[in-house]
């Protein structure tokens, strides 16, 4: 009976020390993408090419999404600063991290999605088309970038176009 207590007991810590440091990490997880979130809102070129139709934005060579599994989630800065050296899965997996992560997504997603386009990462054309076809005001143009977007993602084989 003594040994099930004492077994009892340090299951009990292992498991509040386990979720101590997931709370721990989750608070400097969603401390760093804020920080992230105002870099890229200041950033004017990140911002101006957002604005861009996915669908026009011609990768020079389309690359493999390689799932960085919880890696940003651990290092959201250095998956940023990867991103900006030009790599697209970490553009792509930060996009998909804040998604998950805050309710202000758009904000920093769309020009994370972008850059994953312009650096070969069709599937960042893809969740950039779904965004403005279920968050934006849907005009003609936007209706014609959001279908062409969806037309090449699916022609390049985009598992999700």
């Amino acid at each position: 009976m003594r040994r099930t207590i004492v077994t009892l007991m340090i299951t009990f810590s292992v498991c509040c020390y386990i979720f101590g440091q997931t709370v721990v990490n989750n608070e400097q997880t969603i401390s760093e993408i804020q920080e992230i979130i105002n870099l890229i809102k200041t950033n004017p070129i990140w911002l101006r090419e957002s604005q861009t139709c996915p669908s026009s934005l011609v990768p020079k060579i389309e690359k493999e999404v390689t799932f960085l599994d919880d890696g940003c989630e651990r290092s959201p800065k250095k998956c940023f600063e990867n991103c900006k050296k030009g790599d697209g899965n970490s553009c792509y997996a930060l996009a998909l991290l804040i998604q998950v992560k805050t309710d202000i997504a758009n904000t920093a997603t769309n020009p994370l999605f972008t850059r994953a386009c312009k650096l070969g990462i069709i599937s960042g054309w893809t969740n950039r088309a779904d965004f403005d076809l279920n968050n934006t005001k849907i005009n003609r143009k936007k209706a014609k970038c959001v279908s062409d977007t969806f037309e090449k993602s699916c022609k390049m084989k985009d598992s999700w176009g």
